[in-house]
């Protein structure tokens, strides 16, 4: 009985794993430039990759470091990722990491489209572009992810076959 109770707990709080969805590079600096070459801003981006909470979302960490006079500032309104077949995630949400040591760390995630999982998906590739406003100006650097298959379960050209002979022996 205690086993059934049991059961039924997990069975309720149980979210699906999206791990062997991994994306290269695994940090990534975007070099945020004003129009004559000079670096305003350094951008490190980690993608965190996609988590379930109430909805299926990619996640990314970001650090930045501002090298100009002016404040920087992250803007969500103007911030999009899209998938290898330019699909277009959600709007952005951006906000603070509380846990982190530096305070210019924060997490932007972008919700999937609705009715839209991962398998539906092109994620052979990401491309985001990051709204930045320094000073009076925005800008909009961007970089590319791609997927890293290195699912031990995932064979791109078929399925493999082996076969093997052993025995099990018990006292």
């Amino acid at each position: 009985m205690a086993f059934l109770a049991a059961s039924a707990l997990f069975a309720g709080s149980a979210c699906r794993s999206y791990s062997h969805y991994r994306f290269l590079p695994a940090v990534h600096e975007i070099e945020v430039r004003a129009g004559d070459e000079t670096v305003l801003a350094r951008i490190l981006v980690s993608p965190r990759g996609i988590l379930s909470d109430d909805t299926l979302s990619m996640h990314f960490r970001l650090r930045v470091e501002n090298r100009g006079d002016a404040e920087v500032e992250l803007l969500p309104e103007e911030s999009q990722l899209y998938d290898a077949a330019l699909t277009s995630f959600g709007p952005a949400r951006i906000e603070r990491e509380t846990q982190a040591p530096d305070p210019g760390t924060f997490l932007i995630w972008f919700p999937f489209p609705p009715n839209a999982s991962p398998g539906a998906m092109d994620l052979r590739t990401l491309h985001l572009r990051l709204g930045v406003r320094h000073g009076d100006r925005v800008l909009l650097p961007s970089a590319n992810f791609e997927r890293g298959w290195d699912d031990p379960y995932y064979h791109p050209y078929g399925p493999y076959y082996s076969v093997g002979i052993g025995y099990w022996y018990c006292f």
